[in-house]
C-alpha cells in the first residue's frame, strides 16, 4: 500500500528531504527497482561506503538527551541467596 500527502510544515519537509537524501545515497543495502519488476543492487564502483541505517542510528543515538548527573549507568547488584 502506498500513499501520498502533503508536508506543510517547513520543519517537517526538511526532515523528509533528509531522509530521502540520505536513502538515496546509500550504497551498502541500496537496490534500484527497475520498470520490469526486477531490483539491482547500486553499482559501488567509485562511491564512498555509506548505509543509511549506520547514518540513521548515529543520530538517534545523537539526539537522546545526555544525563545532567554524573551516573555513568546502572550498577547491577545481584540478590543475596535465600537461606
Amino acid at each position: 500500500m502506498e500513499i501520498l500527502f502533503p508536508v506543510l510544515d517547513d520543519e517537517l519537509k526538511k526532515r523528509v528531504r533528509h531522509i530521502l537524501d540520505v536513502e538515496l545515497a546509500d550504497t551498502l543495502k541500496a537496490h534500484v527497482l527497475h520498470a520490469d519488476g526486477n531490483y539491482e543492487k547500486v553499482d559501488r564502483r567509485g562511491k564512498a561506503a555509506l548505509s543509511s541505517q549506520d547514518v540513521f542510528c548515529k543520530e538517534a543515538m545523537e539526539a537522546v538527551p545526555k544525563p545532567s548527573h554524573g551516573c555513568q549507568g546502572r550498577v547491577f547488584i545481584p540478590a543475596e541467596p535465600v537461606e
